[in-house]
C-alpha cells in the first residue's frame, strides 16, 4: 500500500482468510481487536480491493493461457453471499474454468480461474467463456451448458464432454434401489 503500514504478508493473510477460509472481514476485524490491533473492516476491505487491482495482470495472463486451451472444464458451485441491505444471506455462484492438459502431454501447469455470478444461468457461462477458442468443454449435465452448443462462434460451437461421475451416480443409485446396475440406470437415461 503506497504510504501504508501493512506488509504484503499481512494483506495476503487477510485475502486468504477471506476467500480461502471464508472468514468475512468483520470477523477478521474482531479477531485483530482481540489481539489488541484495531483495524476497521473498511480498512481491510480497502486493502483487499487494492490487492485485487494489483493482481489483475496475473489474472489476465492466466486468462490468456486459458483462452488458447483446446479443452476446458467448467463448473458452478453455490456459495452463500451476504446481502447487507436485506440483512440476510442469498445464494451466489462461483464458476470455475480449468485447463489441465498434463494427461495429454502438455508441459504447462494446470490453470484455474474463478468467477462470481449472482446466478447459474447460461448467460453467465457465455460471459465467462467469451473469447475462449477451445473446442471441448467438460461439464456436468446442467441444462445451461446445453445452450452453449447453440452459441455461434468463429471456432464453431462448443462440443460438450459430460462428466463420468454424474453418469456413474445413476448406476450407483440403481444398484442401491434394486440391486441391478443396468436395468435401473438404463431406464433413466
Amino acid at each position: 500500500m503506497p504510504g501504508g503500514l501493512p506488509t504484503e504478508a499481512l494483506i495476503f493473510q487477510v485475502i486468504v482468510a477471506k476467500f480461502g477460509d471464508h472468514l468475512p472481514l468483520y470477523r477478521q476485524a474482531e479477531i485483530y481487536t482481540r489481539q489488541g490491533i484495531n483495524l476497521d473492516r473498511a480498512t481491510l476491505g480497502n486493502w483487499v480491493g487494492r490487492a485485487c487491482f494489483q493482481l489483475r495482470p496475473l489474472v489476465e495472463h492466466l486468462r490468456w493461457h486459458l483462452r488458447g486451451a483446446d479443452r476446458l472444464f467448467m463448473d458452478g458451485m453455490a456459495a452463500p453471499v451476504l446481502d447487507p441491505g436485506r440483512r440476510r444471506i442469498r445464494t451466489g455462484f462461483f464458476w470455475a474454468i480449468v485447463s489441465d492438459d498434463l494427461g495429454h502431454g502438455a508441459a504447462g501447469p494446470p490453470i484455474i480461474l474463478f468467477h462470481y455470478a449472482p446466478g447459474r444461468g447460461a448467460v453467465h457461462a457465455l460471459r465467462f467463456l467469451e473469447g475462449y477458442r477451445g473446442r471441448f468443454l467438460q461439464c456436468d449435465g446442467f441444462e445451461a451448458y446445453e445452450m452453449l452448443t447453440e452459441f455461434v462462434r468463429p471456432e464453431g460451437s462448443w462440443l460438450l464432454v459430460h462428466c463420468w461421475t454424474h453418469v456413474r451416480r445413476r448406476f450407483v443409485k440403481g444398484l442401491q434401489s434394486d440391486g441391478s446396475p443396468t436395468r435401473q440406470a438404463g431406464s433413466r437415461t
